[in-house]
């Protein structure tokens, strides 16, 4: 067995796919060793692909920023435009 370490600080959410000779794919979840994303793997001629996917966390930030954004992005546009064209005399009837 052996570890490879690569010249990243770790972070939660890095991950990684091993294709051995006969192309048989392995899933790894990074570990921290010594601050730097690591894998521990079997011996034998992989190619490793890594890759940075975020935590669950992380993701559901992403996206409530995008919503936040959107959000805002529609008050301003309706301040500035839509909100134009009611007009002022109008009585709304509760």
């Amino acid at each position: 067995d052996s570890i490879i370490q690569l010249p990243l600080l770790y972070y939660p959410g890095y991950k990684a796919v091993l294709i051995n000779e006969n192309g048989e794919k392995t899933k790894l979840d990074g570990q921290n060793i010594d601050g730097l994303v690591s894998f521990e793997i079997k011996s034998g001629t992989y190619t490793l692909t890594t890759d940075y996917v975020g935590t669950s966390l992380r993701n559901f930030g992403k996206v409530l920023t995008a919503i936040s954004a959107t959000a805002i992005i529609l008050a301003i546009l309706y301040d500035k435009f839509l909100y134009k064209f009611i007009p002022k005399n109008s009585k709304v009837r509760a």
